[in-house]
């Protein structure tokens, strides 16, 4: 039901991509950064939110939650790629994300914007969720130039 990636943010790198490709029984998915294989549950996770399912389109907006979720992940085949900014320095961390599921019978999507306001160096993360994942995570640096 979860999984952490620890040690994978260093000072290597500024910026990272993480591409988790997996089906999930549960819809309910969330991710926390780490620091020394504890998870940061503070209230400093924000997220501005943008869903379009069939010819539906909604927005959302999360202010001070203890987690990214919500839509991380959905009934089915899913994968989603996140971008994170500067999760290593210790300074408010952003992130931009793309979701993709079929949803039913109808692909779906979402995009996000995501930041954790506080200046802590975090060095991994976990993804968790109520019931059974099963997939691939991989977690790339952006080379310097």
């Amino acid at each position: 039901t979860s999984f952490s990636i620890n040690n994978c943010f260093s000072a290597t790198y500024n910026n990272y991509r993480i591409i988790y490709d997996f089906t999930v029984a549960d819809q309910n998915m969330n991710m926390r950064l780490r620091v020394g294989g504890t998870d940061n549950s503070t209230a400093n996770y924000d997220k501005q939110r943008f869903y379009c399912s069939g010819t539906t389109v909604q927005g959302q907006k999360v202010q001070a939650a203890t987690n990214w979720t919500d839509y991380l992940g959905s009934t089915g085949a899913s994968f989603w790629v996140m971008d994170i900014f500067n999760p290593f320095v210790a300074a408010k961390t952003a992130a931009w994300l793309e979701n993709g599921y079929n949803n039913a019978t109808d692909p779906a999507f979402n995009l996000g914007s995501l930041q954790q306001r506080e200046s802590i160096s975090f060095d991994g993360f976990t993804i968790s969720g109520g019931n059974t994942m099963t997939g691939t995570c991989y977690v790339y640096g952006y080379s310097l130039s």
